[in-house]
């Protein structure tokens, strides 16, 4: 079931907006407005896969700034980390390998 979100809350953009950021593929909550009689309007920016690594557990896609992103994120064609990484964070989270990471920022477009 989904939640029952209470649009007449007072702070519920603000609540909106820290569960959004919580999400793995959220890179930024640009802004949450509540659209009257019963809407939400949401605007974000998802992260976009740069690089895949290799580690004990198996591939792992991060973003531009290392942070690494659910397993079913698109992998093809992107290059490959050289090398084993240490096993990564949470996914949502930055990787904590700086070798991993300096690689991802490497990587911006």
């Amino acid at each position: 079931a989904s939640p029952t979100v209470m649009l007449m809350d007072e702070d519920v953009a603000q609540r909106l907006a820290e569960d959004f950021a919580r999400h793995p593929w959220v890179e930024e909550v640009k802004d949450v407005q509540i659209v009257p009689p019963r809407s939400v309007r949401v605007n974000l920016v998802f992260r976009t896969p740069v690089l895949v690594v290799r580690w004990s557990g198996g591939l792992n896609a991060v973003d531009a700034r290392g942070i690494v992103l659910p397993r079913s994120a698109p992998t093809e064609g992107l290059p490959l980390f050289p090398g084993t990484a240490k096993s990564p964070g949470r996914i949502g989270t930055a990787w904590g390998d700086p070798a991993v990471e300096a690689a991802a920022r490497s990587l911006r477009h």
